[in-house]
Protein backbone atom coordinates (compact mmCIF):
# COMPACT_ATOMS: atom_id res chain seq x y z
CA UNK A 1 0.00 0.00 0.00
CA UNK A 2 1.45 3.62 -0.71
CA UNK A 3 1.65 6.49 1.44
CA UNK A 4 -0.34 8.15 -1.08
CA UNK A 5 -4.31 9.50 -0.71
CA UNK A 6 -6.05 6.59 -2.09
CA UNK A 7 -9.99 7.76 -3.03
CA UNK A 8 -12.18 4.43 -4.02
CA UNK A 9 -13.28 4.44 -7.41
CA UNK A 10 -17.04 4.21 -6.60
CA UNK A 11 -18.82 5.90 -3.95
CA UNK A 12 -20.20 4.43 -0.85
CA UNK A 13 -24.04 4.59 -0.52
CA UNK A 14 -24.84 5.54 2.85
CA UNK A 15 -27.85 4.40 5.21
CA UNK A 16 -29.47 7.94 3.97
CA UNK A 17 -29.40 6.95 0.52
CA UNK A 18 -26.95 9.66 -0.86
CA UNK A 19 -23.66 9.12 -2.24
CA UNK A 20 -20.59 9.02 0.38
CA UNK A 21 -16.89 9.10 -1.00
CA UNK A 22 -13.94 7.61 1.50
CA UNK A 23 -10.63 7.96 1.04
CA UNK A 24 -7.59 6.24 2.80
CA UNK A 25 -4.00 7.96 3.62
CA UNK A 26 -1.12 6.78 4.58
CA UNK A 27 1.03 8.43 6.97
CA UNK A 28 4.71 9.40 5.80
CA UNK A 29 5.93 7.09 7.97
CA UNK A 30 3.28 4.10 7.51
CA UNK A 31 2.44 3.92 11.03
CA UNK A 32 -1.00 5.24 10.87
CA UNK A 33 -4.24 4.72 8.37
CA UNK A 34 -6.41 7.79 7.96
CA UNK A 35 -9.71 7.62 6.58
CA UNK A 36 -11.79 11.03 5.26
CA UNK A 37 -15.18 11.06 4.24
CA UNK A 38 -17.45 13.01 2.11
CA UNK A 39 -21.10 12.88 1.87
CA UNK A 40 -24.30 12.21 3.81
CA UNK A 41 -24.33 8.68 5.06
CA UNK A 42 -26.92 8.23 7.96
CA UNK A 43 -25.51 5.87 10.77
CA UNK A 44 -22.48 4.67 8.52
CA UNK A 45 -23.03 1.02 8.35
CA UNK A 46 -23.13 0.71 4.60
CA UNK A 47 -19.79 2.47 5.23
CA UNK A 48 -17.92 1.00 8.16
CA UNK A 49 -18.66 -2.31 6.03
CA UNK A 50 -16.83 -1.34 3.12
CA UNK A 51 -14.09 0.45 4.79
CA UNK A 52 -13.37 -3.01 6.37
CA UNK A 53 -14.03 -5.17 3.18
CA UNK A 54 -10.98 -2.24 1.45
CA UNK A 55 -8.69 -2.91 4.91
CA UNK A 56 -9.11 -6.33 3.99
CA UNK A 57 -7.02 -6.11 0.91
CA UNK A 58 -4.22 -3.91 2.04
CA UNK A 59 -2.06 -6.86 3.83
CA UNK A 60 -2.65 -5.18 7.58
CA UNK A 61 -1.20 -7.05 10.32
CA UNK A 62 -4.17 -5.91 12.68
CA UNK A 63 -8.02 -4.98 11.51
CA UNK A 64 -10.23 -3.29 13.48
CA UNK A 65 -14.19 -5.34 13.78
CA UNK A 66 -17.34 -3.24 12.03
CA UNK A 67 -18.07 -2.29 15.13
CA UNK A 68 -15.26 -0.26 15.85
CA UNK A 69 -15.30 1.87 12.64
CA UNK A 70 -19.02 2.36 13.13
CA UNK A 71 -18.06 3.93 16.84
CA UNK A 72 -15.02 5.75 15.01
CA UNK A 73 -17.52 7.41 12.57
CA UNK A 74 -20.14 8.13 14.74
CA UNK A 75 -17.89 9.94 17.06
CA UNK A 76 -15.67 11.83 14.28
CA UNK A 77 -19.20 13.56 13.30
CA UNK A 78 -20.15 14.95 16.23
CA UNK A 79 -16.65 16.58 16.42
CA UNK A 80 -16.48 20.21 14.47
CA UNK A 81 -14.03 19.39 12.09
CA UNK A 82 -16.33 16.34 10.65
CA UNK A 83 -14.78 12.85 8.83
CA UNK A 84 -11.36 14.18 8.43
CA UNK A 85 -8.20 12.46 9.71
CA UNK A 86 -10.14 9.33 11.43
CA UNK A 87 -7.31 7.29 12.30
CA UNK A 88 -8.63 3.95 11.84
CA UNK A 89 -5.39 1.86 11.84
CA UNK A 90 -2.46 2.33 13.98
CA UNK A 91 1.13 0.54 14.16
CA UNK A 92 3.99 1.01 16.66
CA UNK A 93 6.05 4.40 16.88
CA UNK A 94 9.68 3.17 17.92
CA UNK A 95 11.22 4.55 21.11
CA UNK A 96 13.59 7.22 20.59
CA UNK A 97 17.14 6.25 21.74
CA UNK A 98 18.92 8.46 24.50
CA UNK A 99 21.94 10.07 23.54
CA UNK A 100 25.07 9.78 25.34
CA UNK A 101 25.87 12.81 27.97
CA UNK A 102 28.25 14.51 30.29
CA UNK A 103 26.56 14.49 33.97
CA UNK A 104 27.96 17.45 35.96
CA UNK A 105 28.82 17.11 39.41
CA UNK A 106 28.17 20.98 39.96
CA UNK A 107 26.63 23.48 37.54
CA UNK A 108 30.02 24.41 36.10
CA UNK A 109 28.59 26.41 33.23
CA UNK A 110 25.86 28.11 34.28
CA UNK A 111 25.05 31.59 32.41
CA UNK A 112 24.52 34.83 33.80
CA UNK A 113 25.28 35.93 37.33
CA UNK A 114 23.44 35.56 40.33
CA UNK A 115 20.14 36.98 41.54
CA UNK A 116 20.00 38.67 44.76
CA UNK A 117 15.90 38.44 45.93
CA UNK A 118 16.71 40.56 49.41
CA UNK A 119 17.81 43.42 47.14
CA UNK A 120 15.84 42.65 44.26
CA UNK A 121 19.19 43.13 41.89
CA UNK A 122 21.90 41.20 39.83
CA UNK A 123 25.15 40.66 41.59
CA UNK A 124 27.88 41.35 39.24
CA UNK A 125 30.48 40.05 40.91
CA UNK A 126 28.73 36.47 41.38
CA UNK A 127 28.44 34.23 38.63
CA UNK A 128 25.48 31.84 38.38
CA UNK A 129 28.26 29.38 37.29
CA UNK A 130 31.62 28.55 39.45
CA UNK A 131 33.93 27.44 37.48
CA UNK A 132 37.00 27.21 40.22
CA UNK A 133 37.59 23.36 41.16
CA UNK A 134 39.59 21.79 43.73
CA UNK A 135 42.25 19.29 43.10
CA UNK A 136 40.73 15.78 43.91
CA UNK A 137 37.07 17.20 42.81
CA UNK A 138 35.04 14.78 40.73
CA UNK A 139 34.38 17.28 37.47
CA UNK A 140 31.77 14.66 35.25
CA UNK A 141 30.38 11.18 34.79
CA UNK A 142 30.18 9.86 31.20
CA UNK A 143 26.48 8.52 30.46
CA UNK A 144 25.99 5.67 28.12
CA UNK A 145 23.67 6.27 25.44
CA UNK A 146 20.08 4.04 25.50
CA UNK A 147 19.11 2.67 22.27
CA UNK A 148 15.48 2.27 21.70
CA UNK A 149 13.07 -0.09 20.66
CA UNK A 150 11.59 -0.86 17.07
CA UNK A 151 8.11 0.26 15.97
CA UNK A 152 5.98 -1.60 13.26
CA UNK A 153 4.50 0.06 10.63
CA UNK A 154 0.38 -0.92 9.95
CA UNK A 155 1.66 -4.00 7.83
CA UNK A 156 4.02 -5.09 10.48
CA UNK A 157 7.30 -4.50 9.00
CA UNK A 158 9.80 -3.60 11.66
CA UNK A 159 10.90 0.43 12.23
CA UNK A 160 14.21 0.07 13.08
CA UNK A 161 14.82 3.30 16.01
CA UNK A 162 17.59 6.08 15.71
CA UNK A 163 20.93 4.88 16.71
CA UNK A 164 22.19 6.80 19.53
CA UNK A 165 25.03 9.20 19.86
CA UNK A 166 27.78 8.79 21.83
CA UNK A 167 29.26 11.54 23.56
CA UNK A 168 33.19 12.05 23.14
CA UNK A 169 35.08 13.29 25.23
CA UNK A 170 38.71 14.50 24.97
CA UNK A 171 40.65 14.53 28.15
CA UNK A 172 42.88 17.48 28.16
CA UNK A 173 45.07 19.00 30.81
CA UNK A 174 44.95 18.23 34.66
CA UNK A 175 42.43 15.69 34.10
CA UNK A 176 42.19 11.89 35.22
CA UNK A 177 39.53 9.51 33.87
CA UNK A 178 38.33 6.98 35.49
CA UNK A 179 37.49 4.79 33.13
CA UNK A 180 36.44 1.76 34.99
CA UNK A 181 33.63 4.06 36.20
CA UNK A 182 33.27 6.64 33.23
CA UNK A 183 34.42 9.59 35.84
CA UNK A 184 36.65 12.62 35.21
CA UNK A 185 38.66 14.65 38.07
CA UNK A 186 40.60 17.40 38.37
CA UNK A 187 44.26 16.63 39.24
CA UNK A 188 44.99 20.25 40.38
CA UNK A 189 43.19 23.19 42.01
CA UNK A 190 42.03 25.23 38.89
CA UNK A 191 39.46 26.87 36.46
CA UNK A 192 37.37 23.91 34.67
CA UNK A 193 36.99 24.04 30.59
CA UNK A 194 34.94 22.56 28.53
CA UNK A 195 34.93 23.08 24.33
CA UNK A 196 35.12 21.20 21.33
CA UNK A 197 35.09 17.72 22.95
CA UNK A 198 37.96 18.62 25.24
CA UNK A 199 37.62 18.81 29.16
CA UNK A 200 40.44 20.51 30.86
CA UNK A 201 41.26 22.36 33.84
CA UNK A 202 43.44 25.60 33.66
CA UNK A 203 45.82 26.83 36.28
CA UNK A 204 44.56 29.89 37.69
CA UNK A 205 47.01 32.91 37.07
CA UNK A 206 45.64 35.50 40.03
CA UNK A 207 46.46 38.92 39.92
CA UNK A 208 45.83 40.92 42.65
CA UNK A 209 44.90 44.56 41.45
CA UNK A 210 44.94 46.08 38.38
CA UNK A 211 46.64 44.55 34.99
CA UNK A 212 48.80 48.02 33.78
CA UNK A 213 52.17 49.75 34.07
CA UNK A 214 52.72 47.52 37.65
CA UNK A 215 51.84 44.08 36.19
CA UNK A 216 53.21 43.88 32.65
CA UNK A 217 51.43 42.19 30.37
CA UNK A 218 50.24 39.19 31.23
CA UNK A 219 50.47 35.72 29.17
CA UNK A 220 49.70 32.71 30.58
CA UNK A 221 49.00 29.24 29.48
CA UNK A 222 45.95 28.55 31.57
CA UNK A 223 43.19 30.91 32.98
CA UNK A 224 43.42 34.47 34.30
CA UNK A 225 41.62 35.92 37.60
CA UNK A 226 41.92 40.40 37.69
CA UNK A 227 40.53 41.38 40.84
CA UNK A 228 40.53 45.06 39.43
CA UNK A 229 40.67 46.56 36.31
CA UNK A 230 42.23 46.11 32.82
CA UNK A 231 43.68 49.26 32.00
CA UNK A 232 44.24 50.54 28.35
CA UNK A 233 47.34 49.93 26.32
CA UNK A 234 47.75 46.88 28.07
CA UNK A 235 47.64 42.93 26.67
CA UNK A 236 46.04 39.87 28.22
CA UNK A 237 46.72 36.59 26.26
CA UNK A 238 45.23 33.46 27.94
CA UNK A 239 44.35 29.84 27.01
CA UNK A 240 42.16 29.35 29.34
CA UNK A 241 39.08 31.52 30.50
CA UNK A 242 39.80 35.46 31.20
CA UNK A 243 37.54 37.25 34.32
CA UNK A 244 37.96 40.19 35.52
CA UNK A 245 36.02 41.50 38.70
CA UNK A 246 36.20 45.34 37.44
CA UNK A 247 36.44 47.05 34.04
CA UNK A 248 37.96 46.47 30.74
CA UNK A 249 39.28 49.73 29.02
CA UNK A 250 40.82 50.07 25.72
CA UNK A 251 42.94 46.85 26.29
CA UNK A 252 44.43 43.57 24.05
CA UNK A 253 42.82 40.58 25.00
CA UNK A 254 43.18 37.15 23.75
CA UNK A 255 41.94 33.64 24.71
CA UNK A 256 40.78 30.40 24.25
CA UNK A 257 38.17 30.32 27.17
CA UNK A 258 35.09 32.58 27.74
CA UNK A 259 35.74 36.34 29.23
CA UNK A 260 33.71 37.88 32.06
CA UNK A 261 33.73 41.12 32.89
CA UNK A 262 31.91 42.27 35.70
CA UNK A 263 31.96 45.30 34.98
CA UNK A 264 32.21 46.70 31.44
CA UNK A 265 33.97 47.11 28.41
CA UNK A 266 34.84 50.38 27.08
CA UNK A 267 36.92 49.94 23.80
CA UNK A 268 39.40 52.56 21.82
CA UNK A 269 40.43 52.33 18.02
CA UNK A 270 43.20 49.62 17.49
CA UNK A 271 42.43 47.79 21.09
CA UNK A 272 40.33 44.17 20.02
CA UNK A 273 38.78 41.59 22.36
CA UNK A 274 39.03 37.90 20.53
CA UNK A 275 37.62 34.97 22.98
CA UNK A 276 37.09 31.25 21.62
CA UNK A 277 33.87 31.27 24.22
CA UNK A 278 31.49 33.72 25.28
CA UNK A 279 31.78 37.06 26.42
CA UNK A 280 29.86 38.12 29.64
CA UNK A 281 29.88 41.89 30.43
CA UNK A 282 27.96 44.86 32.62
CA UNK A 283 28.33 46.45 29.34
CA UNK A 284 30.28 47.13 26.13
CA UNK A 285 30.78 50.34 24.89
CA UNK A 286 32.62 51.18 21.44
CA UNK A 287 34.48 48.07 20.90
CA UNK A 288 36.00 45.60 18.81
CA UNK A 289 34.56 42.40 20.13
CA UNK A 290 34.69 38.92 18.86
CA UNK A 291 33.45 35.77 20.32
CA UNK A 292 33.60 31.95 19.03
Amino acid sequence: MSTDDHSDDKAVEGDSGHPFTVRFRVSPDRVRLFVDCEGDSGDFHEVADFILSRLKTFGLERLPNQYTIHRLLTEAAECPTGLKDILIVEGIDPTDSVDGRLEWSEDFFAEGFVYDESTDQIDYRKRAGERNVKAGQLLATLIDPVPGEAGKDIQGTAIPARRPRRRRVRVGRNVRHDEAAATYYSEIEGRIRWGNGVLAVDDLYKIEGDVGLASGDISHPGAVLVTHDVLAGTRIEAEGDVEVMGVVEAAHIQTGGALTVHGGITGAHGARIIVGGSITAHYILDADVQAG
